[in-house]
């Protein structure tokens, strides 16, 4: 016997992305809100890996209730050039700090 089992991601830089049906229209009249998160470069410019703790709690949470099982995130990754389009999802350009941001972000998930 087969079972599928079947694996729900969500992404969302700054937080979960509401349900979207993108073949019809049954989103349109939902009442559907979600959580803005601050980027992760705000996060790490806390300089406190206990609010990275809190952070991905409260993100795992939400992705909890929304029933989904993975979570395509956090950007790890450090500045290296300003012309990239995608900085604001990363944790800074300094490594240890990304490190010490993440290690508290991915603990307060599990």
């Amino acid at each position: 016997m087969y079972i599928a089992l079947c694996n729900f991601p969500t992404d969302g830089p700054v937080g979960l992305r509401p349900e979207m049906y993108w073949s019809d229209w049954r989103h349109a009249g939902m009442s559907d809100s979600c959580t803005a998160f601050p980027s992760l470069v705000c996060l790490a410019a806390t300089w406190n890996p206990e609010m990275g703790v809190q952070y991905g709690k409260a993100y795992s949470e939400e992705a909890i209730y929304r029933k989904k099982n993975i979570i395509l995130g956090p950007g790890v990754n450090i500045f290296r050039s300003p012309m990239n389009g995608r900085n604001f999802e990363y944790m800074g350009e300094d490594p240890y700090l990304a490190s010490r941001i993440a290690v508290g972000y991915m603990q307060g998930v599990q």
